[in-house]
């Protein structure tokens, strides 16, 4: 008479392999199990800086008010400048990593900030320029400082464009996080085999427990809420920015089509006025939907299929029979 069976030991029905500790590393007589979690924690020895802001000082070509968000072109113009060299005009391929070393902040004797700024370059289509090769920070290192400094507190580094415009970069200091490592703790094993049931229901009795899951599943991943810090902040170019803030009861449970008028929408190359800016002008729409590269059919249509001086009348007659408003924002 012969039989088919394996060598079983009690530990191996303690634990399951998907659920807790693999049970060959379960030694212990009570089949107690040491489980081991990442820690970390502030180095208050080293500080980063957070960039929060890059807004203009004075008044200039591009930006006829003071305290203006700096976009991205202007940005990397600056880097140029300082750096001496420019993605776009040395042709520098995509992702070349160049580093300022001379960024200080020196406004206030005795505490003196001295920083390193990694750039990047990125290739990126803006209307109204043929470049497309432009810089960006991927971090601002700092390597030395006078005085105390603490986390939190914020310092303004000032620079200049190429037109002589001031433009103020808004840090913050931070100390970075590091692992202090693993934190130890014994448990029996006994009681931590079903300890993540509600993420995957794994039973050591397989067919003969009937589970919540077994048809179909139980719980849904709707909605995660979580908040993180950008090193940089981030920029939406070519985009219509609005918000909306839903306060309902239970009885919500939909929402449909939403139509919203933007003052302040994308800004778009206004025929009549020969600027840049937010219209609602029909023919302003239509000549950026044709000839937009990101967000209208720029890459199927060339400009020239499209007549712009019939469109530029045609606008000049639509504004004074009042077929539709100007948004002179």
């Amino acid at each position: 008479m012969r039989a088919r069976g394996y060598k079983a030991e009690p530990r191996n029905y303690f634990t399951h392999l998907e659920m807790a500790a693999v049970p060959e590393l379960i030694t212990a007589d009570d089949g107690s199990v040491t489980i081991n979690y990442g820690s970390t924690q502030k180095d208050t020895s080293k500080f980063f800086l957070e960039t929060l802001s890059i807004t203009n000082n004075e008044v200039g070509s591009g930006y006829p008010s003071t305290g203006l968000q700096a976009n991205d072109r202007t940005i990397s113009n600056m880097y140029a400048l300082v750096l001496g060299v420019d993605p776009y005009f040395d042709n520098l391929p995509n992702g070349t990593r160049r580093t300022i070393d001379n960024w200080q902040y020196t406004r206030e004797a005795g505490r003196e900030v001295f920083m390193k700024v990694h750039l990047i370059s990125y290739e990126q289509n803006y209307d109204h320029t043929p470049r497309n090769k432009w810089w960006r920070a991927e971090r601002v290192e700092v390597t030395g400082y006078n005085g105390n400094r603490a986390e939190g507190e914020e310092i303004i580094k000032h620079s200049r464009n190429a037109n002589g415009v001031q433009f103020a970069f808004k840090y913050r200091f931070l100390h970075p996080s590091i692992s202090t490592g693993p934190l130890g703790f014994n448990t029996t094993a006994t009681r931590l085999w079903q300890k993540y049931s509600g993420l995957a229901e794994v039973s050591h009795y397989s067919d003969l427990i009937s589970r919540s899951c077994d048809n179909g599943t139980e719980h849904e991943i709707v909605y995660v809420n979580e908040t993180l810090s950008e090193e940089t902040t981030p920029q939406y170019d070519g985009c219509a920015m609005a918000g909306l803030k839903l306060k309902s009861s239970d009885n919500f449970n939909q929402l449909d089509q939403l139509r919203t008028y933007l003052k302040n929408g994308i800004e778009v190359e206004r025929l009549i006025d020969g600027d840049v800016a937010s219209s609602n002008l029909l023919t302003d729409l239509l000549w950026y939907l044709v000839t937009n590269k990101d967000t209208g059919a720029g890459e199927l249509l060339n400009s020239s299929l499209v007549d712009k001086a019939a469109l530029t009348t045609t606008g000049a007659t639509c504004v004074p029979t009042g077929f539709t408003g100007r948004c002179d924002c």
